[in-house]
């Protein structure tokens, strides 16, 4: 490894700490992670909180991957490490042993300024974790702190409202199916239409009346009768400019740890059973 550029990942991996995120703390990860394995009915083996650093402090690693401090640099919000990181040239699209992107990362966590930043430099708004969801879907389920400003970005920036995970669901999906009314909101001012089904044949609304939320459905029957009246109309609806965009163009201990936060936080998006 050049010289420069182990200096450049060595310094991103002492400024790179779990502790420092103010917004996604690792005891408000692991609570909210067992709070929805608890409403998924699943169990999990406790590994402990994820750790990027021993006790000793920062150790330069020689088979330290840059891209993996930026995975990290993403989750916690941390701008000066990924700008140190982006100067070393890392892959910004490499997706981590989980199949999950820094943007999806940073969609994640509610941290709008490294997703800026991220775009910035090029970032594919557009790339497919392992269950088919963007950025955005993950930006559209989440509700921690920051996840609004984080969804705006990512809109503004061109994402596609109706690209389908492999479940189906849009965005709109994944914020009814998790009650985040903020967000559907905005996806719907945004131009996400309502009358999208997922591989069920559910529209968003149906997917809240399944998961019985009543103030969503008040949402989305005003939205779907206004989407109906606008298709009557020829109007049509959901021609956001990312409906033609283009489809997509961990250090050692702490990828299990990733991996049970980030899937455990978002469901599979599995069938689901009549109601």
């Amino acid at each position: 490894m050049p010289k420069t550029k182990s200096k450049r990942i060595f310094r991103a991996q002492s400024v790179c700490t779990m502790s420092d995120s103010a917004r996604r703390t690792p005891k408000a990860m692991k609570a909210k992670k067992k709070k929805m394995n608890k409403k998924m009915g699943t169990v999990e083996e406790d590994v402990g909180e994820p750790q990027l650093i021993s006790e000793e402090g920062p150790q330069e690693v020689e088979d330290y991957d840059d891209t993996d401090a930026l995975v990290m640099a993403a989750m916690q919000g941390n701008v000066e490490a990924v700008e140190v990181l982006l100067e070393t040239g890392v892959d910004i699209n490499h997706k981590d042993s989980i199949g999950v992107c820094p943007l999806h990362w940073a969609a994640f966590c509610g941290h709008s300024d490294v997703a800026r930043r991220l775009l910035l430099a090029n970032a594919d708004l557009h790339i497919k974790d392992r269950e088919g969801r963007t950025p955005l879907h993950v930006a559209s389920y989440e509700r921690s702190e920051g996840q609004i400003e984080v969804l705006r970005t990512l809109i503004e920036a061109g994402s596609d409202l109706h690209a389908p995970d492999n479940a189906g669901w849009t965005p709109l999906h994944c914020a009814v199916s998790n009650g985040v009314l903020d967000a559907i909101h905005l996806l719907i001012n945004a131009g996400a239409d309502p009358l999208r089904k997922d591989a069920e044949g559910k529209t968003p609304k149906e997917l809240a009346i399944h998961f019985r939320k009543a103030d969503v459905i008040a949402i989305m029957e005003q939205a779907q009768e206004k989407a109906e009246v606008m298709a009557l109309k020829g109007l049509g609806i959901g021609t956001h400019r990312g409906e033609k965009a283009r489809e997509g163009s961990s250090p050692k201990g702490v990828t299990m740890q990733l991996e049970n936060t980030y899937s455990s936080c978002l469901p599979a998006c599995l069938p689901i059973a009549a109601a």
